[in-house]
This record gives C-alpha cells, sequence and structure tokens, in this order.
C-alpha cells in the first residue's frame, strides 16, 4: 500500500501534485505580499526625508523667531533716537532757542 502522506523524490502521486500547486501558489502570494511591501516601504521612505527637510526647515525659521525678541529692542531704540533726533530738528526748524 502507498503512502500518500509522503512526496519525495520520483513521487509522482495525486496528492503530491495539489500539494506542491497549494505551495506554488503560497509562495507566489507571499511573494505578491513582499513585493507591496516593498512599495510601501519605499513610499515611505520618501515621504519620511520630505517631512525631515520640512523639519530642517522649520527648525530654521523656528531659530529666527527665536531670535526676533533682541532685534525688537534693537528696533524700539532705533525708533526712539529717530524721534528724539525729529523732535530736535522739528525743534531748531520753528525757531531753536532764540
Amino acid at each position: 500500500m502507498e503512502n500518500y502522506n509522503e512526496c519525495g523524490p520520483g513521487s509522482v502521486s495525486k496528492i503530491c501534485g495539489e500539494r506542491f500547486q497549494r505551495d506554488k501558489e503560497r509562495i507566489k502570494a507571499l511573494e505578491e505580499k513582499g513585493d507591496a511591501s516593498a512599495a510601501l516601504l519605499s513610499q515611505t521612505v520618501t515621504t519620511l526625508e520630505r517631512v525631515n527637510r520640512q523639519l530642517d526647515d522649520h527648525e530654521g525659521r523656528l531659530r529666527e523667531v527665536e531670535k526676533r525678541p533682541s532685534m525688537w529692542f534693537e528696533r524700539s531704540a532705533a525708533a526712539f533716537i529717530s524721534a528724539v533726533i525729529s523732535a530736535f530738528v522739528a525743534w531748531m526748524v520753528k525757531g531753536g532757542a532764540a
């Protein structure tokens, strides 16, 4: 009596053929899933690179915003000096201390 559970070399039974066909289909399905996963991974890497560039840009902008308070003080001082000079020039034009 033939053992149908063993599919060894030279075995051409119907069960071995069916098992081989199922295995072949499973391997093909796994390869397709692997290809799909590779495509998704590629898209993910591309997206991650874009996000990292945007993050670097935002970090640069944030550093500029953080520097602005000191720039605000400088602008205020320049505006005050300009106001004092303008007032002095207006006073001189109207006749000064005469």
